[in-house]
């Protein structure tokens, strides 16, 4: 009788443990990028001379790729890495937070404030689309 309680709780650990390492995996696909995900970069601050950007400052986006924004829509900051998660696998860029669209200037350019940040945002950051 006790082995068999002593099976069910060794087998009941292994599924718990099984189940905390694939929520680690999917919860992480959302923080980390490939370079061919990226849909834009942050090409200056709409204030002269500001390099350290952060909540509340607006920037200038230019699109690499014609994406269907709209005024309102929310875009995620990523910065470049060299994060190596498997031997042969890199992920480049790591979630840095994330900017909210206030005025499309054309089909490349858009007029942006970050809405929020994790870490230091600078000019150069990339921005990956999430409803793309």
């Amino acid at each position: 009788m006790i082995y068999k309680n002593q099976r069910v709780l060794i087998f009941f650990m292994v599924l718990v443990f099984c189940f905390g390492f694939l929520v680690r995996i999917h919860g992480a696909s959302q923080e980390i990028r490939l370079e061919s995900q990226m849909a834009g970069t942050i090409v200056s601050p709409m204030e002269e001379r500001k390099q350290a950007l952060s909540t509340g400052d607006k920037v200038f986006v230019s699109l690499s790729k014609t994406i269907p924004v709209k005024k309102g829509d929310i875009l995620e900051i990523f910065q470049q890495n060299t994060l190596t998660i498997e031997k042969n696998k890199t992920y480049p860029f790591s979630k840095a937070g994330r900017v909210i669209v206030l005025e499309i200037i054309n089909e490349h350019l858009l007029l942006c404030v970050i809405d929020s940040s994790i870490k230091e945002i600078a000019v150069g950051d990339h921005l990956y689309y999430p409803e793309h």
